[in-house]
């Protein structure tokens, strides 16, 4: 009986040991593992790329608005270049007023 309990004791101690030793093995691994896929600068580079990008956003806003002031005198100049008599009835070279939006613009609108 002595003879079962000491090999149950020396399987319960090499399984003890063997499951520390391959935790503390895994966990020098994975740290290994994640310091050389993420360089402790990353968070820098991060915050340097919402950065970066907002100024692109910004320039992007800038462009759109330019080519849409560009394109609008185009269109105006082409229109006040048409004779006259081409235009539609009403249309004086100018925008119509715009219209009123929301509900009360909505029943205007379709009447």
């Amino acid at each position: 009986m002595l003879k079962r309990l000491r090999r149950m004791a020396v399987g319960v101690a090499i399984g003890v040991a063997l499951t520390l030793w391959v935790r503390r093995r895994l966990r020098r691994r994975l740290d290994r593992g994640v310091s050389a896929v993420v360089p402790g600068g990353l968070s820098g580079e991060a915050a340097g790329a919402v950065r970066d990008s907002g100024a692109r956003v910004r320039a992007a806003i800038e462009t759109a608005r330019r080519e849409r002031s560009r394109r609008e005198a185009e269109l105006w100049a082409d229109l006040e270049a048409e004779p006259a008599h081409a235009r539609a009835p009403g249309l004086s070279g100018r925008a119509a007023p715009p219209v009123a939006v929301g509900p009360e613009g909505a029943d205007r609108a379709r009447r």
